[in-house]
Protein backbone atom coordinates (compact mmCIF):
# COMPACT_ATOMS: atom_id res chain seq x y z
CA UNK A 1 0.00 0.00 0.00
CA UNK A 2 0.97 3.35 -0.65
CA UNK A 3 -0.07 6.78 0.70
CA UNK A 4 -0.99 9.03 -1.88
CA UNK A 5 -1.02 12.41 -0.39
CA UNK A 6 0.99 14.92 -1.48
CA UNK A 7 2.22 17.46 1.13
CA UNK A 8 1.83 15.33 4.39
CA UNK A 9 4.28 13.69 6.36
CA UNK A 10 2.93 10.23 7.01
CA UNK A 11 4.35 8.71 11.11
CA UNK A 12 2.98 6.22 13.56
CA UNK A 13 2.16 6.15 17.58
CA UNK A 14 2.29 3.63 19.43
CA UNK A 15 -0.98 2.98 22.00
CA UNK A 16 0.81 0.21 24.31
CA UNK A 17 -1.50 -2.26 22.23
CA UNK A 18 -1.34 -1.60 18.67
CA UNK A 19 0.47 0.98 16.31
CA UNK A 20 -1.87 3.49 14.38
CA UNK A 21 -0.75 5.52 11.11
CA UNK A 22 -1.60 8.91 10.91
CA UNK A 23 -0.29 11.96 8.37
CA UNK A 24 -0.29 15.60 8.85
CA UNK A 25 -0.36 18.36 6.27
CA UNK A 26 0.87 21.34 5.55
CA UNK A 27 -1.68 23.74 7.01
CA UNK A 28 -0.46 26.27 9.74
CA UNK A 29 -4.44 26.75 10.99
CA UNK A 30 -6.28 25.33 13.73
CA UNK A 31 -6.57 21.67 14.20
CA UNK A 32 -8.90 19.63 12.70
CA UNK A 33 -8.96 15.83 12.63
CA UNK A 34 -9.96 13.42 9.98
CA UNK A 35 -11.44 9.89 10.84
CA UNK A 36 -13.20 7.65 8.03
CA UNK A 37 -15.38 5.11 8.71
CA UNK A 38 -15.57 1.60 8.73
CA UNK A 39 -13.89 -0.30 5.96
CA UNK A 40 -11.92 2.89 4.71
CA UNK A 41 -8.85 4.62 5.52
CA UNK A 42 -6.68 8.01 5.35
CA UNK A 43 -6.15 8.63 2.09
CA UNK A 44 -10.11 8.34 1.55
CA UNK A 45 -10.07 12.01 2.33
CA UNK A 46 -7.37 13.06 -0.72
CA UNK A 47 -10.05 14.98 -2.88
CA UNK A 48 -10.45 17.39 0.21
CA UNK A 49 -6.99 17.74 2.07
CA UNK A 50 -6.08 20.26 -0.49
CA UNK A 51 -9.14 22.63 0.35
CA UNK A 52 -9.13 22.14 3.93
CA UNK A 53 -5.36 22.19 4.33
CA UNK A 54 -5.10 25.94 3.21
CA UNK A 55 -6.75 27.05 6.54
CA UNK A 56 -6.09 24.29 8.83
CA UNK A 57 -3.44 21.69 9.87
CA UNK A 58 -5.05 18.49 8.80
CA UNK A 59 -4.41 15.72 10.74
CA UNK A 60 -5.68 12.15 9.14
CA UNK A 61 -5.36 8.56 11.34
CA UNK A 62 -6.37 5.36 9.89
CA UNK A 63 -8.52 3.71 12.34
CA UNK A 64 -7.61 0.17 14.24
CA UNK A 65 -7.27 -2.74 11.81
CA UNK A 66 -7.74 -0.29 8.84
CA UNK A 67 -4.76 0.69 6.39
CA UNK A 68 -1.71 1.59 8.05
CA UNK A 69 -2.83 0.80 11.96
CA UNK A 70 -2.78 -2.77 13.36
CA UNK A 71 -5.68 -4.87 15.20
CA UNK A 72 -6.46 -6.27 17.97
CA UNK A 73 -7.51 -9.87 18.52
CA UNK A 74 -10.70 -8.77 20.14
CA UNK A 75 -12.34 -5.42 20.42
CA UNK A 76 -15.16 -3.48 19.85
CA UNK A 77 -16.39 -0.05 18.11
CA UNK A 78 -16.32 1.79 20.70
CA UNK A 79 -13.27 0.28 22.34
CA UNK A 80 -11.23 1.08 19.01
CA UNK A 81 -13.17 4.64 18.51
CA UNK A 82 -12.61 5.68 22.48
CA UNK A 83 -8.66 3.96 23.24
CA UNK A 84 -7.86 5.69 19.05
CA UNK A 85 -8.64 9.51 20.23
CA UNK A 86 -7.33 9.33 23.70
CA UNK A 87 -4.16 8.31 22.69
CA UNK A 88 -4.05 10.17 19.35
CA UNK A 89 -4.84 13.48 21.26
CA UNK A 90 -1.37 12.60 23.60
CA UNK A 91 0.60 13.37 20.12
Amino acid sequence: MRLLLDGFTHHTVNTGEVEIGYSVGPGNGPAMLLLHGMSSRRDGFMHVTGILSEKHKVFMMDQRGHGYSGMLQVSTVEKTTCVTSCSFSKT
